[in-house]
């Protein structure tokens, strides 16, 4: 059977992608997820980077080189 063709009046099938609120809503969540990650990497560029004081080890880890042996002469 074939299709008759569409009449003027009549509306278009709402197959298409752009007439799904599943896919709108998608788009929405990864505009607003990535419009949140430019604006966190704004906010965070402009904020100083402290110091933060440590001892020798942080969890057991030691926070220096160790020292290079001297040379034997």
């Amino acid at each position: 059977m074939e299709r008759p063709p569409p009449n003027e009046t009549e509306p278009p099938p709402r197959e298409s992608w752009y007439h799904q609120p599943l896919v709108w809503i998608g788009i929405v969540l990864f505009v607003a997820s990535v419009a949140g990650s430019v604006w966190l990497i704004a906010v965070s560029s402009q904020a100083e980077d402290e110091h933060v004081p440590a001892g020798d080890k942080v969890f057991g880890v030691p926070t220096r080189s160790p020292q290079p042996a001297s040379a034997p002469p």
